[in-house]
């Protein structure tokens, strides 16, 4: 049963796992941006989000959907897709964060955990019509 479920949803169990490891480099590199090197968090989040956009690329393109990629679409017209389709879902996370931080009061790193989880699934539905396409 179990195994079943992850044969169904590998591909969403994937890109969670690669979302995961890429909430990892974006909250830290945001941390480190921030507190190290005294930039305000709007624009450590906007280099923060550049870093983890380009880890979950390459992670996603060769380990999650590497097998099922029409060998016509060359990796750096996926790249450019992927890059334009996150970049929607990343405006609504600097929003997010924004005012969740502003707002609310969260510190910032709680504020853009939250954000990322909450584009997750647009991050996902996009890039699986449009970048990884069958």
């Amino acid at each position: 049963m179990v195994m079943e479920f992850i044969q169904k949803y590998k591909q969403v169990i994937g890109f969670a796992i690669v979302g995961a490891i890429g909430t990892g480099v974006n909250i830290g590199a945001l941390y480190v941006f921030t507190e190290f090197l005294g930039l305000h968090y709007i624009i450590s989040a906007l280099l923060s989000i550049e870093m983890s956009t380009i880890n979950n690329f390459l992670l996603n393109d060769y380990i999650v959907f590497g097998k099922i990629v029409p060998q016509t679409k060359s990796r750096w017209k996926r790249a450019a897709i992927y890059h334009l389709l996150t970049a929607a879902g990343n405006i609504i996370s600097i929003v997010i964060l924004y005012l969740l931080t502003e707002y609310a009061h969260l510190h910032y790193t709680l504020s853009m955990f939250i954000a990322i989880v909450l584009v997750f699934v647009f991050n996902y539905k996009t890039n699986k019509r449009s970048t990884w396409k069958e």
